[in-house]
């Protein structure tokens, strides 16, 4: 009986051992299947980043000689398509982009021919770090253009006003970064930057933002009178108001020029109760009335 019982312990032992290995084999193959589809939907995106991006986080001696001679063409083409300069009243024609890009061909093959005197030389490097800068500014507002849109869409679907979701959902997004690169710069021994980050930020949104997008639509459109002012807009300028009044009277004379624990528990609880208040007021549940 003993004996029976070790062999069907045995027995056990193996199944189990089989099943786990089973499992760490599917788990391994829905792993690589998962892999696998995330990169080839990554692949496009990437391949277009890279060739109208020039890599500065790698080491120059394996930075590639062919994307980065295709940037005389790919990056201005590029700018140019994204912040749509190309159409029947812009003043860039297809016969000028083509032009254009007929020049950046030879700047290309220049670059290639040039490639091992140019590259560790510091004149390239300034030259491929604003290209890079003018480049990712252009991705970001192409890419927030995309989000915007599709925000609108959804909330011409379901009913949900622009303002609710702009000032939700695509706020979010739109500071993540943000946030994260605030808290490593303050864990990193660096308070005071990541404070004055969280103030400066906001106020070059709001600032450049706002004036940029007047002077581009009164640009096109001349003077633009009768601007109905929603209650969403009047309550999230009375919060910012309310908010930055707090911090400038609560952090000299209460904390003593010191954010404690107790300061950052009310700025997170008072920005929850605002966003609830705010989410009301935009369906229509508190105020339904306009107020102007």
């Amino acid at each position: 009986a003993g004996a029976g019982d070790a062999v069907h312990h045995s027995a056990n032992a193996m199944n189990a051992s089989f099943l786990s290995d089973g499992g760490s084999a599917v788990k391994r193959g829905i792993l690589k299947v998962t892999s696998v589809l995330t990169t080839a939907a990554e692949a496009p995106v990437v391949t277009l980043i890279r060739c109208t991006m020039p890599d500065l986080g790698s080491d120059p001696a394996r930075r590639s000689r062919l994307l980065t001679s295709l940037l005389p063409v790919t990056a201005p083409l590029f700018f140019v398509f994204v912040e749509r300069f190309l159409g029947v009243r812009s003043s860039i024609t297809p016969a000028g982009a083509s032009y254009g890009a007929v020049c950046g061909s030879m700047g290309s093959a220049s670059l290639y021919i040039a490639w091992p005197h140019v590259k560790y030389s510091r004149v390239m490097n300034g030259i491929l770090t604003v290209v890079a800068f003018v480049i990712s500014v252009t991705w970001m507002d192409g890419t927030a253009g995309e989000l915007v849109a599709l925000l609108t869409a959804l909330g011409k679907i379901h009913g949900v006003s622009e303002t609710l979701l702009g000032a939700t959902v695509l706020a979010w997004g739109n500071s993540v970064g943000d946030i994260i690169a605030d808290i490593t710069v303050a864990k990193e021994g660096h308070p005071a930057m990541a404070i004055a980050a969280c103030f400066a930020g906001p106020l070059f949104n709001l600032l450049m933002g706002l004036s940029a997008g007047l002077v581009i639509a009164t640009e096109e459109h001349g003077t633009i009178a009768g601007i109905h002012l929603e209650n969403e807009l009047v309550v999230l300028a009375g919060a910012l108001l309310v908010s930055l009044s707090f911090q400038a009277i609560a952090t000299p004379l209460m904390h003593k020029w010191r954010y404690s624990r107790g300061m950052a528990i009310a700025s997170l609880s008072y920005y929850l109760v605002f966003s609830v208040v705010y989410a009301l007021i935009s369906v229509g549940v508190l105020f339904p009335g306009d107020w102007y």
